[in-house]
């Protein structure tokens, strides 16, 4: 391996192997960095005991932008697919539910009650929303437009931006901007009569962030994630062997593409000279040479540790300083010696998305809790059974759970050593109600918080998006001002992580529009 690039790449997530792959393709010559032993970051399968595995971060597939395939030569086709299409079945403590299709014709497949009137409801609330989520979708693949100084291309997309908008007629027009800024709570309570389609909604919108459904920005948070699962043809998915096998294929299209990557590479330093990209310095010491450095790191990471306070304004300090990145979703992973009972007595339940959450009210005290660095009594859950779809993943007869737990704080105020074995005993006790005989089932059970998070995947905060997400976090405003365009105030230094725009959920666009930034520089 050579110590000359012309493109470093700082982290082997799915957007930095996205980045290199097109940045390779393109002729450049590139080298990727990963900390971890593996790449993949979140994206990423791993055993957690010995015989089950499990995608450690990030569980299901539905962001993934469809260019990406084509800019990476990375065939959809020859991706093989656990299960595709993925439904959501959304439970209550009566064990009430609703069953519903994933993608753009969202449709109630089952219920325990709903009227005809509410099923029409569903799709009537999904086809409005569509209209304003294709808006959204046609910004993800764009550089966001500055709105001072700005190119040609600039005034472009703003153009263009500002015409789809006008081809909403008026009744959409005032539609659009009257919900925006609009919390989900109130959109869902006006569109719906029935408890769980209202959670349902909720749920989604504040995943992974930190709001509660009655907090503004929610309805852009959700129409956020609606307009990148309305483009997957697989709809929600699971490839076989976990996400991991995803990261595996993208970063096969780079070895070919003739990138070189490599891992427990822990970058420590980025060199600099007169406000100028030099290259790299390992954590062992190790030095690596490019004229252009992109970091798949969070800002945090890249601008105050590895660029250093002391290569960056002081303006620029706080400003990055005060972007909120403290995570606030917890991941356990169970280790099963049996499936459990179906909830709803139907065996396809476990290929199921599955979502605990009776009512828009719960999730909201749900979200409370976050407030005072503790974890709610009540929690809810996003909830997966890989194994089911993929018997690779478990022993033969033995099973994987994956569960998702929102508003889980990454500093607990009594401190994680005194509080983590309980907070595992007490989801262990709420699951016990959705899954009686969970207790007796369980083998092994792994549980990371977001400051294990942190630790493990190298994130600050252990926040998946690298950053909250909603308005005021938005286009050329995020990460934060003055680094709308994936360029940094040092020269040669790019960011395409997931605090770059859109954003998180495993889409890949920071990566391809952050290599696209590149080959449009001098």
């Amino acid at each position: 391996m050579s110590n000359q690039y012309d493109i470093i790449i700082i982290g082997a997530g799915l957007n930095g192997l996205v980045c290199a792959n097109i940045l390779a393709k393109k002729g450049r010559k590139v080298l990727v960095l990963e900390a971890n032993k593996q790449v993949g970051g979140l994206a990423n399968t791993r055993e957690f005991a010995s015989g089950f595995k499990v995608s450690a971060g990030a569980h299901l597939l539905y962001g993934l932008h469809p260019d990406i395939y084509r800019l990476c030569d990375v065939q959809e086709s020859k991706i093989e697919f656990a299960d595709k299409n993925i439904s959501t079945l959304v439970i209550n403590q009566n064990k009430e539910f609703i069953n519903y299709s994933s993608g753009e014709d969202s449709q109630i497949i089952y219920s325990s009650s709903l009227s005809e009137q509410q099923n029409s409801d569903w799709s009537n609330f999904q086809n409005r929303m569509k209209t304003f989520s294709d808006i959204l979708f046609d910004l993800a693949n764009k550089t966001p437009p500055r709105l001072k100084n700005g190119s040609i291309q600039d005034y472009k997309t703003l153009f263009n931006t500002g015409l789809k908008l006008k081809r909403l007629d008026k009744q959409n027009l005032r539609q659009f901007l009257r919900i925006i800024g609009m919390n989900i709570y109130d959109l869902a309570d006006e569109s719906f009569t029935d408890n769980l389609q209202k959670a349902a909604i909720c749920f989604e919108s504040a995943l992974g962030t930190r709001l509660g459904p009655r907090a503004p920005n929610t309805v852009y948070n959700w129409l956020n994630r609606y307009s990148i699962i309305n483009r997957q043809p697989a709809g929600l998915s699971v490839p076989r062997g976990g996400i991991g096998s995803l990261s595996q294929a993208f970063a096969n299209a780079a070895l070919i593409k003739g990138v070189d990557i490599s891992v427990s590479s822990r970058v420590e330093k980025i060199l600099i000279a007169d406000n100028q990209v030099k290259g790299v310095q390992l954590s062992g010491g190790e030095k690596f040479a490019a004229r252009q450095v992109i970091s798949n790191a969070d800002i945090k990471k890249t601008m105050l540790s590895m660029v250093g306070p002391e290569n960056i304004d002081t303006d620029v300090v706080r400003r990055v300083s005060y972007i909120p990145m403290q995570g606030t979703t917890a991941k356990m992973h169970l280790a099963l010696n049996q499936l459990l009972e179906p909830i709803t007595h139907n065996v396809s339940d476990f290929q199921s998305r599955i979502i605990y959450a009776p009512d828009a009210d719960f999730i909201e005290r749900a979200s409370n809790s976050i407030k005072y660095n503790q974890y709610t009594h009540e929690p809810t859950f996003e909830i997966t059974f890989p194994s089911v779809q993929d018997s690779s993943l478990a022993p033969a007869g033995k099973h994987v759970m994956s569960v998702l737990i929102p508003y889980v704080p990454y500093e607990h105020k009594e401190g994680w050593a005194q509080r983590k074995e309980r907070f595992e005993n007490h989801i262990i006790e709420q699951l016990e109600y959705i899954f009686p005989g969970i207790h007796a089932a369980i083998e092994h059970v792994e549980t990371l918080t977001p400051a294990d998070i942190e630790r493990q995947f190298n994130i600050t905060g252990g926040h998946w998006h690298h950053g909250e997400i909603g308005l005021e976090r938005f286009m050329m405003l995020r990460p934060t001002a003055g680094f709308a365009q994936y360029k940094t105030p040092i020269d040669g230094l790019f960011l395409c992580g997931a605090d770059c725009h859109p954003g998180g959920d495993l889409s890949g666009a920071p990566g391809m529009n952050a290599a696209n930034t590149v080959l449009q520089s001098k």
